[in-house]
């Protein structure tokens, strides 16, 4: 080896031993230290390396949410469940479906229908133009009166009741329930609230959204077994069809044990001054629906169910309705009509004079209920057996 090679070995020999000075020497790893870096120190080699290579503008970084052992964040809650979002466009039909309106309109489709028909329109049906002649005008000879003293008692109550804003339950009590005890009078009829019974689910109109409503009414008139008793034998002797009678069977559409063993006439819905009228007459529909369903299902041959009336008041505000059924091809129950409410029997408490007109237009309707409603009624259900009896 000649002297100039020995000179660049050992050049490079003290160039390990003793490096140039700035140069930063390469790291040795001892053989007590681990081989690989501590977070401590991962953390601190990345800061370094990321001060260097980190250019000026830092793009902005996704929110996200706090922790939940945050001071400021309260703890979630384990009790609340949130069901999965599946809605479907008959689900979300159903729910558009709620207000009183659409309901009402809905109920064209139900089986069986219930039509509402304005006071405008011909009924088409003979009975129900029968029925408002005889309610519209009061032709007697000797016209019955109310008592001056309860037409003031009477007027003076809607009045209190309509300044004071009571609830429906004032109106039921103070108002309603006064009305239809003086219209009854010496008749042979009962008053009867009705507000926690509901319709028996066989006479219930058949239709997706009915269990979106209120199928009760505030108070009904009926007969009073006592004071029917052949009535009540007569249709208690024949069951459904003509065939024999069923221990099942009951009197009426109402499925409670008093309510449902008694023969019903006029259905009343009560509401305070700022009651919905279409959800009144949805009620109304529905309830009136299921007794002329159970009429129908308990006639006898071909004569056809009487209308019967219902009523509506909301407020001092009282409104008429004449409810039949309309046969369909097959001779069953096709469509139950409510017709009104019929301007012409409408009327308010107020003055005397109107208040004393509103009882008397009430009276001849206890008076048909009492009269010719259970007449057609009877011989409807029991035919020959009641003529025979």
């Amino acid at each position: 080896m000649d002297d100039m090679k020995r000179a660049t070995i050992k050049q490079w020999i003290e160039s390990i031993l003793h490096p140039a000075i700035g140069a930063k020497p390469r790291r040795r790893i001892d053989q007590n230290e681990n081989a690989f870096p501590t977070s401590q120190q991962k953390r601190k080699r990345d800061s370094t390396e990321e001060s260097l290579t980190m250019p000026d503008f830092e793009p902005p970084k996704r929110l996200r949410p706090p922790d939940n052992d945050d001071a400021s964040t309260p703890p979630l809650r384990n009790d609340v469940s949130i069901p999965p979002s599946t809605a479907t466009a008959s689900s979300r039909q159903r729910q558009r479906s709620s207000s009183p309106k659409r309901i009402k309109a809905g109920l064209k489709q139900a089986s069986p229908a219930i039509k509402y028909l304005p006071s405008v329109m011909d009924p088409e049906n003979d009975a129900a133009k029968e029925l408002f002649s005889y309610l519209a005008h009061d032709d007697e000879p000797n016209p019955w009166q109310p008592g001056i003293l309860e037409v003031a008692k009477l007027s003076e109550a809607s009045s209190k009741c309509k300044v004071e804003l009571r609830s429906e339950g004032s109106w039921v009590i103070q108002v309603a329930w006064p009305l239809l005890q003086l219209a009854v009078g010496e008749l042979p009829l009962d008053c009867w609230s009705v507000q926690t019974e509901t319709v028996d689910v066989r006479y219930q109109p058949k239709y997706t959204a009915r269990d979106t409503f209120n199928r009760k009414l505030d108070l009904v008139v009926g007969l009073p077994i006592e004071k029917w008793a052949r009535q009540y034998e007569a249709i208690a002797a024949v069951g459904i069809d003509g065939s024999a009678p069923s221990i099942n069977q009951s009197m009426s559409h109402i499925d409670h044990p008093h309510t449902g063993d008694r023969l019903l006439g006029i259905g009343f819905e009560v509401k305070a001054s700022d009651g919905n009228l279409d959800e009144a007459e949805v009620q109304l529909g529905v309830w009136m629906a299921g007794l002329v369903s159970w009429m129908w299902e308990r006639r006898c041959g071909t004569p056809t169910p009487p209308p019967v009336i219902g009523c509506i008041s909301i407020g001092d505000q009282l409104d008429f309705y004449i409810v039949y059924g309309v046969e369909g091809a097959n001779g069953e129950l096709d469509r139950v009509c409510v017709w009104g409410p019929l301007s012409d029997l409408s009327g308010r408490l107020g003055s005397h004079k109107s208040t004393c007109a509103l009882i008397k237009t009430m009276r001849r309707v206890m008076q048909y209920t009492s009269g010719r409603y259970v007449d057609l009624l009877v011989h409807c259900i029991a035919g020959h057996t009641y003529g025979s009896m």
